[in-house]
């Protein structure tokens, strides 16, 4: 956190992409009181600090519209490339609460025992948990941020909070309880409303429940953001029902990292994006974004038949003790069950790798088909194991999409890029650290036939407009001064798989609210992120 005022800035002789998709032109920017005061060539300051942008391109922070970055600041100190993996690339601001999962809110009188449960599964069993939004953006702002940071609300933390894991309709007087929890996160700023139709309990919800908490988010003009139950063989049906949802309750659709997983759904993309535009001409608003790895990431228990995780995640684990049951899951993995997303039918165990277990460091990195082979057992037998030692937090990524439809998807001018990053200690999947340069890089953008000014339209102003966040995503006069200054014949990801949290090449300045955080390529320690809501930003 900074203890004095931004000083006054001259970005001097950049080209600037100002966000809007028009082509980079020549020009000064200044800077003064954390605002964007002038563009202008010849412009001046007499003392301000001076940044030769010669050669380069200046364009607006970019925004990182799907993260689950919500514990991040409160990772400690050691962590520091993990806590800048976002900002070295330039992302000045992370969406969090993604995937139903927000670390908000709680329900009157609520022992707050299942949404510990629903959360711990991604965050850790130390989980932090807060009673409304104003309360996590306080503890926010003591914590100190590289990055801004805004939330969605989480529809199944709402269904945890309120309804718990039991899997059944919710009764009248808890989806209306569901209600007045939203409206009240909405009050405080949330931008928008996230599903994670594949983890439960908010898997559980049908239809028209989740309709209903869309309603809430048309009244308040905040979008229905949401990873679909199905992205493998019944993408298609689960992309429908995302549209319903958007149709029935008036509400703008943004669908969450938009893929066809697994090998035999290759190729389905040009599909998808079909119904996205079918959609839109019928007058729906809909959007997805999108990262650029063939790799996806998500929990090791997501890989298991839904009923394993029936009761809860305490349930789940005792029922992995049980020998009979394993058995059980084992023969899932051989059935056709069109009702379950299920990897491995459409892959192999050579494809699973562990990205974070924290009581098996010497585990992260290695496969799953690896690691049953070294302790000689069958790989669900190790699946099972370290979902129960690690009490469910264990993070994967999966080996399930084609070079072809991620390149395809994010040529799309429906698709903003978002990186899903899951910013967890050990071997993190790389997208949280690399999944802007990647995208901007020459050879990104000539596979997606994007200019430069194309590829800062879809990380900067389009998603500010999208999640209401007012005067930021474009350099203009009155903007607020995130900014980041890069070279674009350079530019480029260098977080591997084994080293995720190397930071890129080509990044060489980023201002975060008037204040120089990144100089030269090198972090220079200053916290200037700020809490960011719909309402004050």
């Amino acid at each position: 956190m900074f203890e004095h005022d931004p000083p006054e800035m001259v970005l001097r002789g950049g080209h600037v992409a100002d966000g809007t998709g028009r082509a980079p032109a020549r020009s000064d920017v200044l800077l003064s009181q954390g605002r964007v005061v002038a563009v202008e060539d010849g412009g001046s300051a007499p003392g301000a600090v001076v940044i030769n942008a010669e050669g380069l391109v200046v364009a607006p922070g970019l925004i990182d519209v799907h993260t689950h970055a919500d514990l991040l600041p409160f990772v400690a100190d050691g962590e520091q490339a993990l806590r800048t993996g976002a900002l070295m690339q330039g992302v000045t601001t992370v969406i969090a609460g993604n995937c139903g999962f927000s670390v908000f809110p709680l329900s009157k009188g609520s022992d707050s025992a299942a949404v510990r449960e629903h959360l711990a599964t991604l965050f850790g069993e130390a989980t932090a948990i807060f009673e409304d939004l104003a309360e996590y953006g306080a503890a926010l702002a003591l914590a100190g941020l590289e990055s801004n940071v805004a939330t969605l609300v989480g529809q199944g933390t709402l269904r945890a909070a309120v309804v718990g894991f039991e899997d059944r309709k919710a009764t009248e007087a808890e989806i209306a309880e569901m209600r007045e929890l939203t409206v009240r996160a909405f009050e405080q700023g949330a931008l928008g409303l996230s599903t994670g139709l594949l983890y439960p309990p908010g898997s559980h919800a049908e239809t028209d429940e989740l309709v209903e908490l869309a309603r809430v988010a048309a009244s308040w003009g905040r979008p229905y953001v949401s990873h679909i139950r199905n992205e493998m063989d019944q993408v298609a049906e689960g992309l429908a029902e995302a549209i319903d949802i958007g149709r029935q309750a008036s509400v703008a659709v943004q669908v969450s990292h938009l893929k066809a997983g697994g090998r035999r759904n290759h190729g389905r993309l040009e599909e998808l994006l079909g119904l996205l535009d079918e959609a839109a001409a019928e007058g729906v608003d809909v959007a997805a974004d999108a990262y650029p790895y063939t790799r996806s990431s998500t929990v090791m228990h997501a890989l298991l038949p839904p009923w394993v995780t029936e009761g809860g995640i305490e349930a789940m684990i005792a029922r992995l003790a049980d020998p009979d049951a394993r058995q059980r899951v084992g023969k899932s993995f051989e059935e056709d069950d069109p009702g379950w997303q299920n990897f491995i039918s459409a892959g192999s165990w050579d494809d699973v790798t562990v990205a974070s277990a924290p009581f098996s460091r010497e585990s992260e990195g290695r496969t799953v088909a690896q690691l049953a082979a070294d302790r000689s057992i069958d790989p669900v037998d190790l699946v099972a194991d370290m979902v129960v030692a690690g009490s469910g937090s264990v993070t994967v990524t999966i080996e399930t999409l084609a070079a072809d439809d991620v390149a395809r998807c994010l040529a799309s001018n429906r698709v903003m890029l978002g990186s899903d990053g899951i910013p967890t200690p050990g071997k993190p999947h790389p997208r949280w650290a690399g999944s802007f340069s990647r995208a901007l890089s020459k050879k990104a953008r000539d596979a997606y036939g994007l200019s430069v000014a194309e590829a800062v339209h879809k990380m900067t102003a389009w998603p500010a407009r999208r999640f209401g966040l007012v005067d930021r995503g474009v350099v203009a006069v009155g903007a607020i001064a995130d900014l980041v200054i890069f070279d674009s014949e350079r530019v480029e990801d260098r977080a591997t798989y084994q080293e995720p949290l190397l930071p890129p090449e080509g990044v060489e300045h980023v201002i975060v609210g008037g204040h120089h955080v990144v100089d030269g390529g090198v972090f220079t320690g200053g916290r200037a992120g700020r809490f960011l809501t719909a309402s004050q930003n």
